[in-house]
């Protein structure tokens, strides 16, 4: 249908039609309209038909449509279906454009709440659409709604990066990565996500430590941005400070919700795709606010739910659409073009070749071809918007100023001339020159020839009025009982819930969480737990007096997780403990006992058949860091488990360990299973797993010996953990290296305990090893991995 050709800023071309349709020998066109109410039929083909050339180009025919169908509507009770708004001047001045678009706009807000609070109609807001050309349109037309109270959704409407969200959330985070300035804090604290009013954080009124307990909040969600990334951090902070509930609270919640998380979904994806820091990341949304920062597509508006919403859609969005009640409020947008800038046209003959002006001697003639062609657009535009429509449609027209030249202008005062090719000039003369009541006379004379189908009224008053929709349910509210059944037992795993017989309740890596529990203390998610001895109480000579708990846990992988290994020189690990002390808030004197115990795990030989199996040697494009894994499992069960221990045990698991399994009590029905491995690297086309363990096993090496790893493997699960994460390696392999097989390839796994690492005693002390059967995993991946 050429008619609905509408998408030129795509690229799209009306004359490629042209050109082709010339070459067919037949053509088929649909005439039926199986949609629409008849007498709004007949209204439509009554306005297309004031035209000689409804369309502007003589290939694009106009032909009759005809009801399809028989049409039951009892709302419609026989009203004129086309109702013609019609905007009088004063003094026969043309209205100005600001002002027609503020009289319209409160008048359509009044008219859709008198729609769904009338009795007799009782039309619903989702049976409602107002068609617009601009954002701005768009905007304008949901905040009139919005001081109704009456819900609407935007389709299509604008940036995510120019919304009041995204505003929002740029000062939330310039609070958190300028945590240490008080301007910055507040200013993020007033925001409408975060809720408080300036007197709450007014430290001269209220309680002075109100916004240094909120500074606190702001540093450890800094912390826990760097260690875990931005959306671990942000799914904290919507839970910690109640964002969701008191986003929803507003008449527009779910607008406000639906943006801000779609601007934490674009962080997170650009975050992942870069690995920058938190102070990166908010430079790139504070250059993406920037409206001359190149738009992508995915950044536009999301549509938040459109239930017992009414529909504001630009006429581009809408096309293929359908709506009960269609208001077309803006369809007397200007055809001409500013005269100086380039000009896009086609040239006239069998090819219309495509040509760009800037200024050539030919710039007058293109400039009134591009004038035309914008008509002509403007004309399709306009009969997309009013075919949209089911049972009503409302169009408005007016003596408004620039609007001379508008596709309504043209169906309703332009004189059919034959010869005319300067049309949009030929249009503006003409209609500049009629008073309001001329421009009414042709309006009435529409009127009769449309057989009762058009009713032509003045716009209604413009005051606003203070209706609100009635609450569409009648019966008494009540909290409503949930009766279903949720399967529990599909859940997502880990090796700390499989040891611990609880679901994961958080994401991020296991950091030497069960033996030492403990001996920390903390009540908050994501505070960092203390040891019960101060820190300025003890010796700062031996790392076997560095504080226990999960904390020392964080900090040791952290600081190996960041360190090169290859630069294992003082200045350089100075420089990294440093910065990870202060991080993790412990003094600065425990750098040096720090610095040693690092040298000694990257210095240590891993094995004694294996003399050149040493992390120093160990480069960053060799290893990866807290490798993150999830597979689907099966359900499997312990005696599963304690079967395939039993059967493929090897040499490496402790023989006590199928008995250590006995112990666990779980049964899982299906899910996932989820982990992070701290540490993979490679030499010699092998692949090892090793694991980080701050576990405080005694206050001499000799407690870390062989023997007694071997009990606190066993005894602490740590088997089942390298296992399963050995079973996830393997398949990670197996993806990423087509060569690749367990027995040739898999070296084994390492679990450094760094407290009894000693290099002069080499790996007895420190380090445990083993490279499970291959059979053990092979059966394991049987048990456990869903097809």
């Amino acid at each position: 249908d050429p008619k609905q050709s509408i998408y030129s800023f795509r690229g799209a071309d009306i004359f490629s039609y042209i050109n082709a349709a010339k070459k067919t020998e037949h053509r088929y066109t649909l005439v039926e309209n199986w949609r629409s109410n008849p007498a709004l039929i007949k209204a439509l083909n009554t306005l297309f038909e004031s035209a000689k050339l409804p369309f502007l180009y003589r290939d694009i025919r106009f032909e009759k449509a005809k009801a399809g169908g028989v049409w039951v509507d009892n709302s419609v009770r026989n009203q004129s279906p086309l109702r013609l708004w019609f905007l009088p001047s004063q003094n026969d001045k043309p209205i100005k454009k600001t002002d027609a678009v503020r009289l319209i706009t409160v008048a359509v807000g009044n008219e859709i709440a008198r729609l769904i609070t009338n009795n007799e109609d009782r039309f619903k807001p989702e049976d409602i659409a107002v068609l617009v050309r601009t954002n701005r349109q768009a905007e304008l037309m949901q905040e009139c709604l919005t001081r109704r109270k009456i819900p609407s959704v935007l389709y299509g409407a604008g940036n995510i990066f120019d919304s009041f969200e995204a505003r929002e959330l740029q000062l939330v985070l310039k609070g958190i990565v300028e945590n240490r300035k008080n301007e910055s804090v507040r200013s993020a604290l007033v925001t409408e996500m975060l809720g408080l009013r300036p007197v709450d954080i007014d430290t001269e009124e209220t309680n002075p430590f109100v916004l240094d307990k909120r500074q606190n909040h702001f540093r450890e969600y800094y912390e826990h941005w760097k260690n875990r990334g931005f959306m671990s951090m942000f799914r904290w902070l919507m839970s910690r400070e109640g964002v969701r509930a008191r986003l929803l609270a507003y008449f527009d919640g779910d607008r406000r919700l639906t943006n801000i998380l779609h601007l934490s979904e674009l962080l997170h994806q650009f975050d992942l795709a870069n690995m920058v820091s938190p102070i990166d990341l908010l430079q790139w949304l504070t250059d993406q606010r920037n409206p001359e920062t190149p738009r992508l597509e995915e950044n536009q508006l999301r549509l938040e739910t459109d239930k017992n919403a009414v529909r504001i859609v630009t006429i581009h969005k809408s096309k293929g659409l359908e709506y009960e009640i269609v208001f077309c409020p803006f369809g007397w947008e200007s055809s001409l073009v500013r005269r100086g800038q380039e000009v896009i046209c086609h040239q006239s003959g069998s090819t219309r070749q495509r040509v760009l002006d800037f200024g050539s001697p030919y710039y007058e003639e293109h400039m009134r071809k591009n004038q035309n062609e914008n008509l002509a657009e403007n004309l399709r535009l306009l009969y997309v918007a009013l075919t949209r429509a089911k049972a009503h449609c409302y169009l408005v027209w007016g003596h408004i100023k620039t609007a001379e030249t508008s596709a309504l202008a043209y169906l309703f005062h332009h004189r059919n001339t034959d010869d005319d090719h300067d049309v949009v000039n030929s249009l503006k003369s003409h209609v500049s020159k009629l008073k309001s009541s001329d421009l009414l006379t042709d309006l009435e004379r529409l009127v009769d020839r449309s057989e009762g189908s058009i009713v032509l009224t003045e716009l209604p008053p413009s005051v606003e009025t203070s209706v609100t929709p009635q609450n569409a349910v009648l019966e008494p509210l009540f909290c409503r009982s949930f009766v279903g059944h949720i399967d529990t037992s599909w859940k997502i795993s880990s090796y700390t819930s499989l040891v611990s017989q609880r679901q994961l309740s958080a994401e991020g890596p296991d950091h030497d969480d069960v033996n030492d529990l403990h001996l920390s203390v903390g009540t908050e998610k994501g505070e960092f737990p203390m040891s019960e001895t101060s820190i300025s109480d003890i010796s700062k000579g031996s790392i076997h007096e560095f504080p226990k708990g999960a904390r020392a846990g964080i900090f040791f992988h952290s600081l190996l997780e960041h360190i090169d290994f290859t630069m294992a020189d003082d200045v350089y690990l100075d420089e990294m403990i440093q910065a990870h002390l202060r991080t993790h808030g412990y003094d600065f004197q425990w750098q040096d006992v720090v610095r040693k115990t690092v040298q000694r795990c990257l210095s240590v030989t891993l094995r004694n058949r294996e003399p050149e199996l040493i992390l120093s040697k160990i480069g960053p494009l060799d290893r990866i860091n807290e490798l993150a894994f999830t597979y689907p499992t099966k359900a499997f069960s312990r005696d599963q488990l304690i079967e395939a221990f039993l059967q493929n045990r090897g040499n490496g698991i402790p023989k006590d360990f199928p008995v250590k399994l006995e112990r666990l009590d779980f049964s899982l029905t299906g899910g996932f299973l989820k982990g992070y491995i701290d540490l993979i690297f490679q030499q010699n086309e092998r692949f090892f797993l090793l694991d980080w363990k701050s576990n405080h096993l005694g206050r001499q090496v000799s407690d870390y010996h062989q023997n007694k790893l071997e009990k606190i493997m066993s005894s602490s699960y740590y088997v089942l953990q390298y296992c399963l994460y050995t079973l996830a390696l393997n398949r990670y392999l197996k993806m990423r290296h087509p060569n690749y097989t367990y027995n040739k390839n898999f070296g084994g796994v390492f679990y450094v305990f760094v407290r009894g690492v000693d290099p002069t005693k080499g790996p007895d002390y420190g380090v445990y090893f083993d490279r499970p059967d291959g059979d053990l995993i092979e059966s394991l991946d049987q048990i456990i991995i869903a097809p």
